[in-house]
């Protein structure tokens, strides 16, 4: 029976997040996690939902709680990195990059974190450098190579930025990852200067 509860809840939660019912889909995880409080993942996935619903300081306390649960959860330390960047918690952010394990500290997403950091204390060429290096370790990394975008063009302008991109793009013309991300990049700061 628990399992075909489990079961249901799972494709009711696959509708509301399909239709983007942010609310309801966590009062049904809510639920779940009240039935089945062993489901550690499903804590993660709640704070994603919050994330979304922008209840970020709620996402926070979420993703904190399943980081207790699961201490060496690589995604739920790059979510609260995120929620910790969104809700402007530099110094905390910083500390949680330092305590992660080197080889994740060297990934792309731990490259592109460091560089948000220094973006955001303004220290803009060794941001968008470690943005940049991020990206172009995994060219599918469509955020790093937005935000890169986003930052050059307060510092390089719109025309650099651009001319950096097209750039790109005729480099690995036959990479689609490559061109997806010089499309949301571009788009990104189309939207930022309008």
């Amino acid at each position: 029976m628990a399992n075909y509860d489990a079961q249901q809840a799972e494709r009711q939660l696959y509708i509301l997040v399909h239709r983007g019912q942010w609310t309801e889909a966590l009062a049904t995880v809510d639920e779940w996690l009240s039935r089945q409080p062993w489901r550690a993942e499903l804590l993660l996935r709640k704070a994603q939902w919050l994330r979304k619903a922008a209840r970020y300081e709620h996402a926070l306390a979420v993703t904190r709680e399943y980081r207790v649960l699961k201490p060496v959860a690589t995604e739920a330390s790059f979510q609260e990195m995120d929620l910790l960047l969104e809700l402007h918690r530099e110094d905390e952010a910083r500390e949680l990059l330092e305590h992660l394990p080197g080889d994740l500290r060297k990934s792309p997403r731990g490259m592109f974190y460091q560089g948000c950091l220094l973006l955001a204390r303004r220290y803009d060429d060794a941001g968008l450098q470690a943005v940049w290096t991020a990206y172009q370790r995994e060219p599918g990394f469509h955020r790093a190579l937005i935000t890169w975008a986003r930052a050059a063009l307060r510092t390089r302008g719109r025309w650099r930025v651009r001319r950096q991109l097209e750039r790109l793009y005729r480099q690995h013309a036959d990479q689609q990852d490559v061109a997806i991300s010089v499309g949301l990049a571009l788009r990104a700061i189309e939207v930022r200067q309008a």
